[in-house]
């Protein structure tokens, strides 16, 4: 079990890793193929491919989101 306060801290460290770790490193590296020399088939399929982790890391945030105003709304004291 973990008290209500340690999850939502758990939550939203999590939440912060998800959108200005994950997120930021990925739209760096996107901006970094898309200006790079690479030959158009292997930079169209890691832009697909990178663009993808991108917008599952921003499906991920928003659950983390929701997780986190559900245990703040709930009368638990652990979970």
């Amino acid at each position: 079990m973990v008290e209500k306060q340690e999850l939502v801290r758990m939550l939203i460290e999590a939440l912060s890793f998800e959108e200005v770790t994950v997120s930021g490193r990925l739209q760096a590296f996107l901006r970094e193929v898309k200006g790079s020399e690479l030959d158009e088939m292997a930079r169209s399929q890691i832009e697909r491919k990178f663009g993808r982790m991108l917008e599952e890391t921003i499906r991920h945030s928003k659950m983390l989101t929701e997780m986190v105003k559900r245990v703040m709304k709930s009368e638990q004291g652990e979970f």
